[in-house]
């Protein structure tokens, strides 16, 4: 029941929620992310952010995320996305699972 009111409440949520994994793999997304990234569900769970946007590597936007991973507190970034030609307000909140 408490995993159906999550999904429920990501579902409904106005900011884009995307879950990842430590090896940044999509693991969730709602409805407002995949509108942020412009592609389908489908096209995003299960796979690496590298292997979506493989030019974010270059804005150094995975050093950053793992930074915010093994520190252990959210941290505010700014994410610049050039294939989407955009820059996305980021809060990486670490999670021990990863």
């Amino acid at each position: 029941m408490t995993e159906l009111r999550a999904e429920l409440l990501l579902e409904f949520m106005s900011d884009a929620v995307v879950s990842l994994d430590e090896q940044l793999v999509v693991l969730e997304v709602n409805d407002r992310a995949c509108l942020l990234y412009r592609k389908a569900k489908a096209q995003l769970l299960g796979r690496s952010l590298k292997d979506l946007f493989p030019e974010i590597e270059a804005t150094g936007v995975v050093s950053q995320l793992h930074a915010a991973r093994t520190g252990r507190l959210p941290q505010r970034l700014e994410i610049f996305i050039p294939s989407l030609f955009s820059w996305h307000g980021v809060l990486a909140v670490p999670v021990p699972e990863g």
